[in-house]
């Protein structure tokens, strides 16, 4: 038994674990370090902090007097980087996450840049604002309409004109928030022609928005704007797509106003200039039914870049957009057509082009700083470039700026216009036509659905004017140059200008 004692005491050592826990008899540094690599402990004893089989506490810890390179290494998980090893301490979650965490710096690097490009392009949406800039003529009138007919219960009505992007439906809409409480007794109804499936589906949409009872629609609801009641200020957005044959549709609306007892007031917003002369020439004849007009302008230069630096104020991204790119935007916008809508598009595609770029920049070398790179002209000059290019070719004269697909249908227009009456042609046909002529040069070509984007971009480089329609074959397109120009542009292309002499497929 003796002897069986004496064996097992060097393994176990409990007379070594009791005075080091005691600190009875001290031991020197070398014993210690001696100790640790022979004294194996169960893992429960073992702290964080400590070398792996020893169990001791901070007071008498052998890390005091060892050097690091005289401890036993690591095991692999705690070879992790986590865990400080050159001060005893208890090592925290938040510790281990955020300790040599080579990513973390440029990770809330780019989220911050991140933000700072999303409240930009926010900013820069292209929906009915807040508050509008520089229409206060425009403004001034339609209040003056407001007062003098609708609040004064004197029947009359208004159309209202301009391009597409000129604030005529986000100037009403203004006024009409601002002077809610001066209509409080009106009963207001805005509707969007654009939603109709058709021209004479406003009759019953209408009844159901005055109350107006079932049946036949339009006798029942002359009837009821005709009888005592509150005033109606009637807003039809959109007013031309009520297009119809012999547009009875529009003259009875028009009408409406000018009847025995109305109690109608008109408000009717399109794009046309001339819609009140071109399209309903019978009111001519009548003058006491034409309505006022109110023609919104494009928007010039000054007023565009004040519109951009407006937008960007609200959530201070004015660094993010140098200001000799905003003025290089709103010059070449202002010369094209004066759409606001089209310029914050503008400002916001070169936003998400250094966006991009930053975020490349970002994974491949990760900054110290947080840093949102400013748009500048070059960036502009690139999406100005995509979006209207040089009309019809580059500078240099080859054409190569301009792509392929979008040069075969200003082909198929030119070829229908010049073989047709109309200076018109639906989508449908034009379609038609280019399918045929793809397939007769061998040419991959695009279905309805990007032949219609494509004629949209076209519309955005000034070349085509489109009228929409509640089906997309039905929008009609035309030129917005001239023919010539067309062909002095294309003639010199071998494909293009074999199109043009050989004529239609």
């Amino acid at each position: 038994m003796p002897s069986t004692r004496s064996q097992n005491q060097p393994t176990l050592q409990f007379p070594r674990r009791k005075s080091s826990r005691l600190g009875s008899r001290p031991k020197s540094s070398s014993e210690n370090a001696v100790d640790v690599q022979t004294t194996p402990l169960s893992p429960r004893k073992s702290n964080v902090g400590d070398p792996p089989g020893v169990c001791l506490s901070p007071r008498n810890s052998v890390l005091k007097n060892t050097s690091l390179s005289e401890r036993l290494p690591l095991s692999p998980r705690k070879r992790t980087g986590l865990i400080y090893v050159g001060v005893l301490k208890p090592v925290s979650r938040i510790d281990q996450l955020l300790t040599f965490n080579k990513q973390s710096v440029s990770v809330v690097v780019f989220f911050s840049a991140e933000l700072g490009y999303q409240s930009v392009k926010q900013a820069l949406h292209t929906a009915v604002p807040e508050r509008l800039l520089s229409r206060e003529a425009e403004r001034a009138a339609i209040v003056s309409f407001l007062e003098n007919h609708v609040v004064a219960e004197k029947p009359s009505s208004l159309y209202i004109s301009g391009a597409p992007g000129t604030g005529k439906t986000a100037c009403l809409n203004c006024v009409l928030q601002e002077r809610k409480a001066l209509l409080k007794g009106v009963q207001t109804v805005v509707i969007n022609c654009m939603n109709l499936r058709s021209s004479h589906a406003i009759f019953p949409l209408l009844g159901e928005k005055l109350g107006a009872p079932k049946g036949n629609s339009e006798a029942r609801l002359e009837k009821l704007l005709t009888s005592s009641g509150p005033t109606v200020l009637l807003v039809l957005d959109e007013m031309d797509q009520l297009d119809s044959k012999s547009q009875e549709v529009l003259y009875t609306i028009f009408e409406w106003p000018y009847l025995p007892n109305s109690r109608v007031c008109l408000i009717g917003i399109a794009n046309a200039l001339d819609l009140t002369d071109r399209i309903l020439p019978r009111l001519q004849a009548k003058p006491h039914c034409r309505p006022k007009l109110l023609n919104f302008p494009p928007y010039s230069r000054e007023e565009l870049n004040a519109i951009v630096q407006d937008r960007l104020a609200q959530v201070s991204g004015e660094g993010v957009l140098d200001a000799a790119a905003i003025q290089f935007c709103a010059r070449k916008v202002s010369a094209v057509s004066g759409d606001a809508r089209k310029a914050l598009d503008i400002c916001r595609r070169a936003v998400e082009i250094v966006e991009a770029t930053d975020r490349s920049k970002m994974a491949s070398e990760p900054a110290a700083n947080p840093k949102v790179w400013r748009v500048s002209v070059p960036q502009v000059a690139r999406v100005l470039s995509e979006v209207y290019g040089d009309r019809m070719a580059s500078s240099s004269g080859d054409g190569e700026s301009f792509p392929l697909q979008q040069k075969l249908l200003v082909c198929c227009l030119l070829l229908i216009i010049r073989n047709g009456k109309s200076k018109e042609v639906q989508l449908g046909k034009l379609c038609e036509v280019y399918s045929k002529l793809c397939k007769q040069r061998q040419v991959g070509g695009v279905g309805q659905t990007e032949c219609l984007s494509l004629c949209s971009l076209l519309e955005s480089r000034a070349i085509f004017t489109l009228k929409k329609a509640k089906e997309a074959r039905l929008t009609k397109i035309s030129l917005k140059i001239e023919e010539r120009d067309v062909e002095n542009a294309l003639k010199d292309r071998t494909l293009l200008g074999s199109i043009l002499a050989a004529g239609l497929p």
